[in-house]
């Protein structure tokens, strides 16, 4: 356990596979010239050293480029961290660049890489119309702008061609201008028939839903819904 953890009563545990599987799985994976290594929480980054010196050692040729919300957050920090590149937010320019590449942002996710898929994700929108000063949302998306619905419906039938049952959106205001997004993505996969069970890990605002919504989002295939814990006074 990391010694800034030792003081609190809990137990310290990582995500992810065990750190043997992972070498094993570079020392097939030779020869490497780029590794993209994505980062989640900032609390995480013992995980994301591990992987970058794990990189070092078994493939120390390979270029390596870092992005995310810890590289967005902690970029000082996770310069220290030995990379070659760090993209911060959603700005691929630089990426570009270094590569030589022009990146083509319209493809589709490589979703079929996968030997066997059950379970995707979505998003209908980039970032959050509200400034919770306890979120880091508004410093990765500085803008809430909603995604193309027609390339949201073409990646829920490409899933679904692959045979995921179970399809996450990682929105983090789902219910948003929902007669802009949601409701027409949703009224659009029920006239073309893709059925896949629908969930909620990111949390819904609660005061957004009504009975309309409610009903076309279990005609959809709404499995779980989650609300989140926004106040508990009120004025």
């Amino acid at each position: 356990m990391p010694e800034v953890f030792a003081a609190i009563p809990r137990q310290y545990r990582r995500y992810g596979m065990p750190r043997a599987e992972f070498q094993l799985f570079l020392r097939e994976q030779q020869p490497i010239d780029f590794a993209f290594v994505q980062t989640g929480m900032t609390y995480w980054h013992p995980g994301v050293r591990e992987v970058i010196e794990d990189l070092r050692t078994l493939a120390p040729r390979a270029k390596i480029i870092l992005g995310g919300v810890y590289a967005t957050l902690c970029p000082a920090h996770a310069r220290g961290l030995g990379v070659d590149l760090i993209i911060e937010g959603q700005e691929l320019t630089p990426l570009g660049h270094y590569l030589g590449l022009d990146p083509n942002e319209n493809r589709l996710p490589f979703w079929d890489l996968y030997p066997n898929i059950n379970t995707g994700d979505s998003k209908l929108a980039d970032g959050c119309p509200f400034r919770c000063t306890y979120c880091s949302v508004p410093q990765v998306y500085p803008k809430f702008h909603g995604r193309s619905i027609d390339r949201a419906l073409a990646e829920l039938e490409f899933l679904i061609e692959l045979g995921a049952e179970h399809v996450a959106f990682y929105d983090d205001a789902l219910l948003y201008r929902t007669g802009e997004m949601l409701m027409p993505f949703l009224r659009e996969s029920l006239r073309r028939r893709l059925r896949v069970n629908f969930h909620t890990p990111n949390a819904l605002n609660a005061r957004f839903i009504n009975p309309a919504l409610a009903r076309l989002m279990i005609d959809a295939g709404f499995k779980t819904f989650y609300l989140g814990f926004e106040r508990s006074a009120y004025a």
